[in-house]
């Protein structure tokens, strides 16, 4: 046997592999879905909005015991920028390099993990050979070692960066830009395509338009991925406020089962990924999850660190069996182990598998 660990910033998971000759089953299916988590100042409650749609939510009020308040949301799809589809050359990072060298201004595309980003705090002008200036978003480095520019007139591109970390692997397009440049001596590729390779989006996937309604009237709006707090007055106490905290999300999920119940996990295959885990939520939505994919199957062990919310682990053979289910809390030291071999890790809200009657031996349906 051979030891392995990983320092996870939400749990930290100690992982005995067995031979490298184990092999586990190929990576869930999964499809790059947005969603809008809703959650209340300090009730622990969370609300998920997985299409676009009108909803209204009640949540408890915090200044009146037994009173609710009411939070109403408009959520509309927003169209994108079509991307044009014929005419790119497939290239390596290596290829993209030596073109750009050669002068090339191609329309070529390519597939690399990520290897780091950055984000502009204003739009960067960057002049491009033929007096041309692009304004530029973001930057991103393939593993490989190509550079690609991401223009500010692509929010759409921006916001779905802003969902990858280090080590997830995109199908990148673009338009070479050859050196030299100001910021790029070697050339560059300006992007007008982003996505998780072979994961295609669903019309409930677009971009999202949020209205956020108070009272009889809009309060905020927005479109852009991340967290978005919302100070609401108290309708129950006078000078009383709320604040709710709105997280639109673009990510990978997988659409499995439990025993016949429908689960939407958000998909943790790479140690980056992993790592990241449930790391600043303040909860999970009803049949919301998130699902840890190994390659080979492992005897893994989970230690409670930095989550805030009680979750039930449910440790997944390659056969989809439920070999053991165990349950940890905020501030929790001692760990929990699969009892076998497993290449999946399920984690849901802690009192999840007793309300559904899910217990060790049950099946999972992973596609």
């Amino acid at each position: 046997m051979k030891l392995a660990t990983i320092a996870m910033a939400t749990l930290l998971t100690a992982i005995a592999l067995p031979p490298q000759s184990a092999i586990g089953p190929p990576p869930p299916r999964a499809r790059v879905a947005r969603d809008l988590l809703v959650s209340w100042q300090g009730a622990g409650q969370v609300q998920r909005v997985s299409r676009p749609g009108h909803y209204q939510f009640d949540f408890a009020c915090s200044n009146a015991r037994g009173s609710t308040e009411q939070l109403t949301l408009d959520v509309t799809p927003q169209a994108q920028a079509e991307i044009v589809q014929q005419g790119y050359r497939e290239c390596t990072p290596e290829d993209v390099r030596r073109l750009t060298q050669e002068g090339s201004e191609e329309n070529v595309q390519l597939s690399d993990a990520v290897g780091s980003v950055q984000f502009l705090p204003q739009p960067q002008p960057l002049p491009l050979p033929g007096g041309q200036t692009v304004q530029l978003g973001a930057g991103l480095t393939t593993a490989g070692g190509a550079l690609c520019l991401v223009p500010a007139a692509r929010p759409d591109l921006g916001q779905f960066l802003r969902t990858t970390v280090p080590g997830d692997r995109l199908a990148i397009k673009g338009r070479l830009l050859p050196g030299p440049l100001g910021i790029a001596p070697g050339g560059a590729l300006l992007v007008d395509g982003l996505e998780f390779p072979g994961r295609q989006r669903g019309p409930q996937d677009s971009a999202w338009a949020v209205k956020v309604i108070w009272d009889g009237r809009e309060v905020a709006s927005f479109s852009d991925l991340g967290d978005h707090p919302v100070l609401l007055p108290c309708t129950q106490h006078r000078g009383g406020t709320e604040q709710a905290v709105l997280r639109l999300r673009e990510g990978r999920v997988v659409d499995l089962s439990v025993e016949g119940h429908p689960v939407m996990a958000e998909l943790a295959d790479t140690p980056q990924s992993r790592s990241w885990g449930l790391q600043g939520r303040s909860g999970l939505a009803p049949d919301e999850g998130m699902l840890f994919y190994f390659e080979r199957p492992l005897r893994a062990i989970f230690v409670m660190k930095t989550v805030s919310f009680p979750i039930a682990i449910a440790f997944i053979s390659t056969e989809g069996i439920l070999v053991n289910i165990e349950k940890l809390n905020p501030g929790d030291q001692q760990g929990v182990t699969s009892a076998g071999n497993v290449c999946y890790v399920l984690e849901m809200q802690q009192d999840w598998f007793d309300k559904n009657g899910v217990r060790a031996g049950g099946r999972v349906v992973i596609p």
